[in-house]
């Protein structure tokens, strides 16, 4: 529970549902955990260890979208079709 009474998940729900083409959802657990299956970047677990580079290799990627802007994130993802985004 977030300290205002509302569950994290309804807040995620919220932003998803009304702004779908903006959201850019990262984990490792995505297909389980993601609301809308357009907006997720599967990433492997992180194991919390110096030699554990994926998010760092992430970045560039992060970086793309934040300089372009894109108006809708949804074909920017379908576009690397089940490839690793952070390689």
């Amino acid at each position: 529970m977030a300290a205002t009474g509302v569950s994290l998940n309804s807040s995620c729900s919220r932003i998803y549902f009304t702004y779908p083409s903006r959201v850019l959802y990262v984990s490792g657990n995505a297909l389980e955990n993601c609301l809308r299956s357009e907006n997720y970047v599967t990433i492997k677990p992180l194991i919390y260890e110096v030699e554990d580079t994926t998010l760092l290799d992430l970045i560039p990627f992060l970086e793309y979208v934040t300089c372009h802007s894109p108006t809708d994130i949804q074909p920017l993802l379908a576009s690397y079709n089940g490839h690793d985004i952070a390689t």
